[in-house]
């Protein structure tokens, strides 16, 4: 019994198209995540200088 296997006429173009779709997927999946961890990331109002008369360094915008 022989089983038949379909000849490509060109592998290293499929091999090429297989390596540069999983290069942007990657990008987009790395991606994904930074935007993930960014927005779970967001600080609590923290207590700073509400002036900078002292030499103490203050938030330019507080958002509390």
């Amino acid at each position: 019994m022989t089983i038949l296997v379909p000849k490509i006429r060109n592998p290293w173009r499929v091999t090429g198209l297989l390596i540069a779709l999983a290069v942007v997927v990657l990008f987009v999946v790395a991606n994904a995540h930074l935007i993930h961890v960014a927005q779970k990331s967001q600080p609590d109002c923290v207590p700073h200088a509400k002036s900078g008369s002292d030499g103490a360094h203050r938030a330019a915008r507080s958002s509390c």
